[in-house]
């Protein structure tokens, strides 16, 4: 998949496993994780406003190792403005 796309990936006994990915065709992204009960919950948005649910990973037995990884062709770079764990 060429172009700008959200994934959510989690990686358990070394190995890993993603959603699906999904393709947007926006300069800014919104992601939310949600921890629900024993699952965290996986949200993308193009305004902030409105969210689009992604999928979900259960839970480990160990505290959760939470990232954020960009990948593009050379010369592209990210722009995290905002992070938040709570």
């Amino acid at each position: 998949m060429g172009g700008t796309a959200v994934e959510f990936t989690n990686e358990s006994g070394g190995s890993p496993w993603q959603l699906q990915k999904v393709g947007v065709n926006t300069p800014a992204i919104f992601l939310r994780l949600v921890k629900s009960g024993s699952t965290y919950l996986g949200y993308y948005s193009l305004d902030n406003a409105s969210w689009a649910y992604v999928g979900q990973f259960p839970s480990g037995p160990n505290s959760p190792r939470i990232g954020l990884i960009a990948q593009g062709v050379t010369g592209a770079y990210p722009d995290f403005d905002w992070f938040d764990l709570r």
